[in-house]
């Protein structure tokens, strides 16, 4: 019997390697695909690139934290949200998704700012970038170790704060340096209006600014004995040249009873938004509850709840209404019109509309 023809030219011999070497490339190219983090469909080619030392963009246990609006365009509302593992993704309101390049390595991603052309993102130890045309990111410098908890934009300048109780600014998002140390406990958050800026700590220190130099303090807990319930913060928020407040009541810890907190005077009084009936019920028949980020809509209150719930806070007291979107632990949303973006656990994110969420309600 002849020898195969195969074994008797070397150049095909080659030939079948390579290709054998192909088709066990495409093999693992396949199995990166059917990584769940982001539909194939929606990345952006150009734009999926990853420092070396990122974690795996598509793979499973990320999250998305914050996200915010940053621009109208031809396909609608553009939403930054930026995540762990160094992600941060561009995603429009027709479910395009742009991974974007951010040299921060694999640390994880706890806030984005945007504010005129620039736009901010950080997070732990020290990850602070920085991007003026929203596309390329630079690192910023001067923020050493510090984990970035909260961002803010304030006459002109931009204001961090951080894990161990710091407030940093920087006149141009690039270079910063610390402004002062407010605290030895955690600044958890901060937000501005155009009369002031405000810090936040989770035992309900209440650091203001009315020109980003010089800072007040007061405890609400201790100003509020005996007038509220005593709280512990989670999160601050302005929209609408309001001060929301988040968190949960002490007194009712083991059960989780959420507090909602507002402000029209610039951070020094504050008043409880209170739930009395929600679907026609008592609130209490839905707790436990947290209130994890909240905005307007429509001249009322969106809160984002756990366990993927939206709650439409009216002054119609009798009017509040709650839905669940799904079972995912959303963490975050941003809004722009009608057009609602929730993101959260495992880089899941929904586009929804904010109008008819509640029409069945």
């Amino acid at each position: 019997m002849k020898e195969p023809i195969l074994n008797n030219k070397p150049t095909v011999k080659i030939f079948v390697i390579l290709v054998a070497m192909l088709f066990l490339a495409c093999c693992n190219n396949s199995a990166i695909d059917l990584k769940p983090a982001v539909p194939a469909n929606q990345l952006n080619d150009e734009n999926t690139q990853f420092p070396d030392d990122a974690a795996d963009p598509f793979g499973d246990g990320g999250d998305y934290n914050h996200a915010v609006m940053e621009k109208l365009s031809d396909k609608g509302p553009v939403f930054l949200v930026c995540g762990t593992g160094g992600r941060l993704d561009r995603i429009y309101a027709d479910d395009t998704v742009e991974n974007m390049r951010v040299p921060v390595g694999a640390k994880d991603l706890n806030k984005v700012l945007v504010s005129g052309d620039t736009i901010l993102v950080g997070g732990e130890q020290g990850a602070l970038a920085y991007s003026l045309d929203g596309v390329e990111f630079r690192a910023a410098k001067g923020l050493d170790n510090e984990g970035i908890l909260g961002l803010a934009a304030f006459k002109g300048n931009f204001y961090a704060c951080t894990e161990s109780g710091r407030i940093f600014t920087s006149h141009d998002g690039a270079a910063w340096k610390q402004q002062r140390q407010m605290t030895d406990k955690p600044i958890i958050g901060m937000a501005s209006n155009d009369d002031c800026i405000i810090a936040i700590t989770t035992d309900t220190d209440i650091f203001i600014s009315e020109d980003g130099e010089g800072w007040s303090v007061q405890n609400y807990n201790d100003a509020y004995f005996g007038l509220a319930p005593a709280q512990a913060f989670s999160n601050l928020i302005n929209d609408d040249f309001t001060f929301i407040l988040l968190g949960q009541e002490i007194e009712h810890e083991d059960i989780l009873v959420p507090s909602l907190l507002y402000s029209h005077a610039g951070g020094e009084l504050w008043a409880t938004g209170a739930l009395t009936e929600v679907n026609g019920h008592s609130p209490w028949e839905l707790y436990p509850l947290t209130f994890i980020t909240a905005l307007y809509h429509n001249e009322e209150l969106l809160v984002l709840c756990n366990e993927g719930r939206l709650l439409l806070m009216s002054s119609c007291a009798s009017c509040n209404m709650i839905v669940e979107t799904s079972q995912t632990e959303y963490r975050t949303m941003a809004l722009c019109g009608s057009t609602l973006l929730v993101a959260g656990e495992g880089y899941a994110y929904e586009i929804l509309d904010a109008d008819s969420l509640f029409s069945d309600g």
